[in-house]
């Protein structure tokens, strides 16, 4: 992605089409409840972000929020960082790239329609549990950390290690009986295009 349009689809289009192999990206579209519908767009990363912080702190304050926009005050993308977020850490950014790290970060990014600027909020809220050395593959130097039996954990682990949209993550379903939901993670540039198609 170059820069920020004014256009929300075409905005969220592109980062789709950047992180198009990644399958934790979340992309939520809502709008508020006031006419002139001012429509937004959420985006950030499964398992790395509080999701009940979202909820309650921006995605309800911005979709309750009864104030029309008017003439003098056209911006809404302004307004929702001066007056709607309840968020102590707000950043108003017009770089795609600095966008696309904070996504990859923990922190979530709210484009709304007729703007070509986002806020970066701070929603950071992976798992975490006590380091334990896996047993199996003790290390004289390096991390104390294995993966255990959560997804979710282990997958927001790899990301805070690889901060990069290069690390693509597929979604599947394993047995014939069992369907249990499992990923394949792979760093794009590294890895044999017969094997993986897109």
């Amino acid at each position: 992605m170059d820069s920020f349009t004014k256009k929300l689809d075409e905005n969220v289009r592109s980062i789709q089409k950047d992180f198009r192999n990644d399958e934790t990206l979340v992309v939520r579209s809502f709008e508020n409840q006031v006419e002139p519908l001012m429509k937004c767009c959420l985006v950030y990363m499964d398992g790395m972000v509080n999701s009940q912080q979202i909820d309650a702190y921006i995605l309800k304050p911005i979709i309750e929020y009864q104030c029309k926009i008017t003439e003098k005050n056209p911006d809404f993308i302004h307004m929702i960082k001066k007056k709607i977020v309840l968020s102590n850490d707000v950043e108003l950014t017009s770089d795609p790239d600095e966008m696309e790290q904070a996504v990859l970060y923990g922190d979530s990014v709210l484009l709304a329609d007729g703007s070509d600027q986002a806020l970066i909020l701070n929603t950071k809220g992976w798992t975490t549990r006590a380091t334990t050395e896996p047993e199996n593959e003790k290390v004289m130097r390096g991390p104390r950390e294995g993966f255990n039996e959560s997804l979710m954990e282990n997958l927001s682990m790899l990301r805070r290690r690889l901060q990069t949209r290069e690390l693509c993550i597929e979604f599947n379903r394993f047995g014939t009986r069992s369907k249990t939901r499992g990923c394949i993670c792979y760093v794009k540039p590294l890895v044999k295009k017969k094997f993986f198609g897109n």
